[in-house]
């Protein structure tokens, strides 16, 4: 008999959650990167849990402008400033049985091409890329799993995709995956 509490499937409306609250925890220059416009935007001081919280969106509806970090494929028409975003959605999910799968996200970093060069000539979408890779790649995230590249294919290939829209944001996506089947007892 397979129990509730034991359907790790049961866990992916709340992935997303987790793999965030993973970089609030684990990564201060990503949310500076997402809070400061400015090209000086790591020399900030770090911000706190409830000002991170804030640039996460509610969904609901809710005008997203004043949003940085999207879990769902949200249009990039809806952003009428210069600014820097992260959406993170699941993009495929192979169930293996009733209670595991193998789970791939998209992790996606844009910026606003006005504001893509930090100080020292660095350039902002490929730090955030960079970090968030640091951060997540072989990352055992309680309620994810370990997140790794996707296998599917050759990660370079798949990394370097450019996103454009009308608005001038361009980006990285990023392919991990994680196979959910650490259980926690028997069936």
């Amino acid at each position: 008999m397979i129990t509730p509490e034991y359907n790790i499937l049961s866990r992916l409306p709340l992935m997303q959650y987790k793999i965030i609250e993973h970089l609030v925890k684990n990564n201060e220059d990503i949310w500076k990167l997402l809070k400061y416009p400015e090209s000086n935007a790591l020399e900030n001081t770090a911000l706190s849990i409830s000002e991170k919280s804030e640039l996460i969106y509610p969904g609901g509806g809710m005008d997203a402008d004043k949003y940085r970090v999207f879990m769902d494929i949200l249009s990039d028409d809806s952003f009428t400033q210069q600014s820097s975003l992260i959406r993170i959605y699941p993009l495929v999910i192979l169930p293996k049985d009733r209670i595991r799968a193998d789970v791939t996200f998209c992790i996606q970093v844009l910026c606003h091409s006005k504001i893509t060069q930090l100080c020292n000539y660095t350039n902002r979408n490929v730090y955030m890329f960079q970090q968030i890779i640091e951060t997540l790649n072989g990352s055992d995230i309680n309620g994810v799993g370990l997140l790794a590249f996707d296998k599917m294919g050759n990660p370079n290939d798949r990394i370097i995709a450019d996103i454009n829209n009308n608005r001038n944001y361009q980006g990285y996506s990023i392919y991990m995956s994680t196979h959910t089947s650490t259980l926690k007892g028997s069936c």
